[in-house]
């Protein structure tokens, strides 16, 4: 992504019809989104954003603008570009949801967490019927298509790396019967897509979270196991399944008596963990990226435990035979 400061100086500049005291460069993570911060001469900070991808920023555009009306826990959007490429937004600091749970007791870890899924749950039920699912990008809901696309991403960008021999026509019909299994689950609600403890900010004493430009129509319980199988939390079984059942007792009524708790609970779990796999293969193996591939471990234990629980509601033999092999 060739983006120039001085272009982000700019933009900058003429949003604010000042100039910029000094500025410095967040360094990337897994994305291709740029940031910059900004200081003015007061000493007060911006961020800056430039993203390539137009349509994607149209996306955190236009879901900021529905966060907002329900007063939910965003950085606030004070100018865009014309072109939709550059967003100045508010600056929320450095101090990320995954550092914090790493420096408490195991008590204020859980209350940390409960604060956390109480907001999550905001994000996909507030104002649910409204929700501006024509602006996400690039699909507009997690059907069978993108679960593929994230299967394949898995396949591609790690399977294919591992030394193992397997059977790919068998495991492609495992592919297709799991997307099968897994669409059987009619709940729907703002599914945040990206939603882990990085994208989780300490601000001002409160948690407030970024980065849902991804986001669309789809099942909430993804959401709930991207957060708990983050690799690098490294979370015990136990506090994972007392944190799902909290997250299941604080769902809407109307909502509740529709889910099946463990059995979607582990189904999603199984599918974002190859999910993550493939950007841990890609960002780690393949880019050699150190923190991508230090989570590869502890994303293969979290696989084969999962994988156990997975077992008693859908047989993948081809699928469970690879899972078996990766180390």
């Amino acid at each position: 992504m060739n983006i120039e400061p001085s272009q982000i100086l700019e933009f900058y500049e003429q949003s604010t019809k000042e100039k910029a005291h000094s500025w410095e460069l967040i360094p990337p993570s897994g994305s291709d989104k740029r940031y910059y911060r900004i200081f003015n001469p007061h000493g007060t900070s911006f961020l800056v954003s430039y993203n390539e991808h137009a349509d994607e920023n149209e996306a955190y555009i236009s879901f900021t603008h529905h966060f907002e009306k329900y007063n939910l826990h965003i950085a606030r959007l004070y100018h865009t570009s014309t072109d939709k490429k550059f967003c100045m937004i508010e600056d929320l600091g450095n101090i990320h949801f995954l550092d914090l749970i790493s420096q408490v007791s195991e008590t204020e870890k859980a209350g940390m967490y409960e604060q956390v899924l109480e907001q999550l749950i905001q994000f996909q039920f507030s104002g649910l019927p409204y929700f501006p699912f024509e602006s996400a990008y690039p699909v507009k809901e997690f059907d069978a298509m993108a679960m593929k696309w994230d299967l394949n991403y898995f396949k591609y960008n790690y399977l294919k790396l591992c030394n193992i021999t397997y059977n790919e026509l068998k495991l492609e019909q495992d592919f297709d019967k799991l997307i099968a299994h897994l669409q059987r689950f009619e709940l729907k609600s703002f599914m945040y897509r990206d939603f882990q403890a990085r994208n989780i900010m300490q601000h001002a004493g409160k948690f407030y979270f970024i980065d849902y430009q991804g986001g669309r129509k789809g099942n909430p319980w993804y959401d709930l196991v991207s957060l708990l199988f983050q690799a690098k939390a490294n979370l015990s079984d136990d506090f994972r399944l007392r944190m799902a059942e909290f997250y299941s007792r604080q769902l809407p009524v109307e909502v509740n008596k529709n889910t099946s708790f463990e059995h979607e609970y582990y189904m999603f779990a199984l599918l974002r963990i190859l999910q993550t796999l493939g950007a841990y293969g890609l960002r780690g193996i393949i880019e050699r990226k150190p923190h991508f591939m230090s989570s590869i471990e502890i994303a293969l234990k979290n696989l084969k435990k999962v994988t156990e629980s997975a077992k008693t509601y859908i047989n993948l033999s081809e699928l469970y035979k690879i899972i078996n092999q990766l180390s």
